[in-house]
């Protein structure tokens, strides 16, 4: 693989253009620049930006005992939370079917409502939750290497509305409950689960 450094002036400056105009700051580079573990996410979600799995999936909520044996760690409140798919996925089929799932990596500051319209771009839609919870648990290495959210599912808990977040860890795996009001404020530096259409 060619040396970043090796890259001839004209094509690097172009680099450079391009990642400007997808929303690269002085201040996000600068960033990225201070933290070796957040470029290393960078790196590895280009890397792996093809298809990832493609697996089969019924669209029935694990009961949170079974959550328990899958994870290491549980928020309480997946207990409760019954989610169900955000407005702009009502539509989409949920009958068990073959799948092919992608990362999509958000390197600058957007709301989920723009991280959406993005993905509608691209031909794909965020993943469900119940699609997340059969993505792990088939490829658990990958929520070893970053954390991975979806905004295709919402659950109504105590605290508010909630997203499900999946914490990465080298020695253990948590599934979270995040507010959609801090999602729609920051989609920075996040790493999403999505559905090829």
């Amino acid at each position: 693989m060619a040396n970043l450094f090796k890259m001839e002036s004209g094509k690097l400056n172009n680099f450079m253009t391009k990642l400007a105009e997808a929303g690269m700051t002085a201040e996000l580079a600068n960033k990225l620049r201070n933290d070796n573990s957040l470029m290393k996410r960078l790196v590895e979600a280009v890397v792996t930006k093809v298809a990832i799995a493609t697996i089969s999936r019924d669209y029935v909520q694990p009961k949170f005992a079974d959550l328990k044996y899958d994870f290491d760690w549980v928020n309480d409140g997946c207990a409760k939370a019954e989610f169900t798919p955000i407005d702009r996925c009502m539509d989409v089929p949920r009958e068990k079917r073959e799948m092919r799932f992608d990362c999509m990596f958000v390197v600058r500051t957007m709301s989920s409502d723009a991280v959406l319209a993005d993905m509608d771009r691209q031909g794909m839609r965020p993943a469900f939750y119940e699609e997340i919870l059969e993505f792990v648990k088939t490829n658990p290495d990958e929520q070893r290497k970053q954390l991975i959210e979806t905004l295709g599912s919402i659950a109504q808990v105590v605290d508010g509305r909630s997203i499900a977040p999946l914490y990465e860890g080298s020695c253990d795996r948590r599934l979270g409950l995040y507010w959609t009001v801090y999602v729609d404020v920051l989609c920075s530096f996040y790493v999403f689960l999505v559905v090829r259409k």
